[in-house]
């Protein structure tokens, strides 16, 4: 569906369990929630406790609905399950199931109902001079607010912020700053009176007044000093300064509304900044004037939640170009068209989970008679998992008929062991064939690769070695067998056989060859899609945690000539496939 122009401004916050938060807007109507794309979602979720048909935005009569569209266990609004579609409303907080680490909150980027409020609950002006003031304050926080909608630079717009604040506090100089790990305090704009800017570094705050607003999480007003308890009259930078007030309000990402009606600071919410102010005269402050202090506290608070979200996403959309960018080398190394040889067939897959993934396979021709062929998988997901296969990769790609493949993997093992991270190893099945079907491999904590012979399926190639850089004295032995013409071998990664549906079952090595006894006998281009599409059939669109590789290889034999001729060259035993 198209983009609805018409739609106003709103969007989801998604905050996901691992505690980061993405904004989507909601540009359409209806905009479907769920897992996958397959299910025509518009904004995907990627826990597996929600649905792939999980719920509907959509926007009517000038409100924002919100519809359960077969959510697992339900939908619930602010903890209350929702039986029919409901209203949205700022703020609302949606939850799936009994699934709560995820939190999706309902925004709009509409004025808040602070200023309506402000003005049908504000104090009486006691004579004509301090109705002028009020009036002049009121004036104040309507161009506040208008700041947000503004072009101005954020440096400018937080200046005039801090502008603002000074002039309904009579205050002599305002800061504010910007929070970050640990709440750390980073000054963003340094004020005087009359609008002057000042060095962010020439004005030395009360760190005891900080502090106990960062500790009680709400806002320090004092009137006047002198009257203050004694941690704060007696603080050293009070005292330097002759500082007869102090205001501190804490910043925070989420607002509430106090009895008095107005929107203010939260003291539950994530810690954006803090807002500093101060003066050398004693401070008169009406309770108009506090209102509005809180109301431009949080302008303020939304301004540096807005900057900081756009911060976020610019970095979230600079790392998604570079793990494109990762996907499409990585994809670029695996083989895509195999030479076909006179004695083998070969066919392979890789469908990685995430953007990069930690699965790879290969073939090397090492002869016009042999050739070397690997699948691995790597521990771990992500741009950790890529490299190690990148490594891998190099390190096989570089083989040579004379290198023996026990020194390949033990200099490999000790590399891995020695310098990648301690979760960090590969399980790999390693084969050299040639073309009279003479087969040496090393199996190292790898699935053994299924057989087909005819009508029968077997497992005959175990697991015998431990996986490559798990311990760095690991030993490894080459086995060898024979294939023979016809046989149709199939490697695969756990991501095929742990392929999990919506209910948690794994697909398994059982159903794995179920699809290949009914398939193994039509060309290795038909088996693949088989297997792929049983697996598809299968999850159902259920979000995976591995990738998907697949490794197919069919010998075919030599003419019996040729077979002859390669036999008087050969020696050693072997062992036979049962």
């Amino acid at each position: 569906m198209a983009t609805s122009p018409s739609l106003p401004q709103a969007f989801l916050e998604i905050q996901e369990p691992s505690g980061t938060k993405r904004i989507v807007p909601i540009t359409q109507s209806p905009s479907r929630l769920g897992r996958g794309t397959e299910a025509g979602n518009h904004i995907l979720m990627q826990e597996r406790e929600v649905s792939r048909h999980c719920a509907a935005v959509t926007y009517r009569n000038g409100t924002f609905f919100l519809e359960d569209l077969g959510q697992r266990e339900g939908l619930y609004v602010n903890g209350k399950k929702l039986d029919t579609p409901q209203a949205l409303g700022d703020g609302d907080v949606i939850t799936f199931g009994k699934f709560e680490a995820l939190r999706v909150i309902f925004r709009t980027d509409q004025v808040r109902d602070s200023i309506p409020e402000l003005l049908s609950r504000f104090d009486q002006p006691s004579g004509p001079e301090a109705g002028d003031r009020n009036l002049h304050h009121l004036s104040l926080l309507l161009e506040a607010t208008a700041l947000l909608q503004s072009r101005m630079s954020l440096e400018q717009v937080l200046g005039a912020i801090v502008d603002r604040a000074i002039v309904v506090t009579e205050a002599d100089r305002g800061l504010l700053f910007q929070a970050g790990p640990g709440d750390a305090l980073r000054p963003l704009a340094a004020r005087g009176r009359g609008q002057v800017s000042l060095p962010l570094d020439s004005i030395s705050p009360s760190q005891t007044a900080i502090a106990q607003a960062l500790k009680q999480r709400r806002s320090i007003i004092t009137q006047d000093l002198a009257l203050a308890e004694e941690a704060l009259r007696k603080a050293q930078s009070i005292i330097a300064q002759q500082l007869r007030s102090v205001m501190v309000v804490p910043l925070s990402s989420l607002a509430d509304v106090h009895a008095t009606g107005v929107t203010s600071v939260s003291t539950s919410g994530e810690l954006l900044g803090l807002l500093y102010l101060d003066s050398r005269r004693p401070a008169a402050f009406s309770g108009l004037q506090r209102q509005i202090l809180d109301a431009l506290a949080v302008q303020a608070a939304s301004i540096i939640e807005k900057a900081r979200l756009l911060e976020r996403e610019q970095d979230r959309r600079h790392l998604e170009q570079e793990l494109n960018m990762a996907r499409d080398i990585q994809q670029s190394l695996l083989p895509k068209d195999f030479k076909q040889f006179s004695y083998l067939q070969v066919t392979g897959v890789n469908h990685p989970c995430y953007e990069v993934g930690g699965d790879y396979f290969d073939l090397i021709e090492l002869s016009l008679d042999r050739v070397a062929f690997v699948i691995a998988d790597v521990s771990g997901k992500g741009l950790g998992a890529a490299l190690l296969t990148a490594v891998l990769q190099g390190s096989f790609a570089g083989m040579t008929l004379t290198q023996e493949p026990t020194k390949l993997f033990n200099h490999v093992n000790r590399f891995i062991s020695t310098r990648a991270q301690s979760n960090r190893y590969a399980t790999l099945f390693f084969g050299n064939l040639d073309a009279a079907g003479h087969l040496d491999f090393i199996n190292a904590g790898h699935y053994s690769p299924l057989l087909v012979r005819g009508s029968k399926i077997s497992h005959p190639f175990p697991s015998e070695c431990l996986p490559l850089g798990l311990l760095p004295d690991s030993v490894f032995t080459v086995r060898s067998t024979r294939l023979e013409p016809g046989d149709t071998v199939v490697f695969f990664t756990d991501g095929v056989n742990e392929a999990v549906n919506i209910e948690e079952e794994e697909f398994g090595v059982e159903r794995l060859r179920e699809v290949v006894a009914a398939n193994g006998r039509g060309t290795l281009e038909a088996l693949q899609a088989a297997i792929l599409a049983a697996l598809d059939d299968f999850t159902r669109g259920a979000n995976q945690a591995d990738d998907i590789t697949l490794l197919l290889l069919r010998y075919i034999g030599l003419p019996e000539s040729s077979t002859e001729a390669l036999a008087g060259t050969e020696g050693g035993s072997s062992d036979s496939l049962r």
